[in-house]
């Protein structure tokens, strides 16, 4: 609200600490961390991945409720219930995953 109201800027350091920003990087330095960030992202099954996203964007903006928004992601998920779901079981089964760690099924 303040930032909203006052119009001030904000610097990075305060960005991240109220969750504007989720990292921050030097100046001119962005481009190999974001880079790295889309590498993260494309080793990811595009249909779940963009379920997620939706559900993120569905919850706080467009559901009435929190029954609502639970719903939602709860009959979204099951649509994604398919071979990708299966394939990223298996993986995770074996270990993906685990502690943020998805090296093993990076794509690049």
């Amino acid at each position: 609200m303040d930032m909203i109201l006052t119009g001030r800027p904000v610097g990075a350091q305060e960005a991240l600490a109220v969750g504007l920003a989720s990292r921050v990087v030097p100046k001119g330095e962005s481009l190999n961390p974001s880079l790295e960030i889309a590498r993260q992202l494309i080793a990811f099954p595009a249909l779940s991945l963009n379920t997620d996203c939706r559900s993120c964007y569905y919850s706080p903006y467009e559901a009435n409720s929190f029954g609502e928004a639970l719903s939602y992601e709860s009959t979204e998920g099951r649509k994604v219930i398919s071979k990708e779901a299966h394939q990223g079981a298996i993986k995770s089964s074996k270990g993906s995953g685990r502690h943020g760690s998805f090296k093993e099924s990076s794509k690049l």
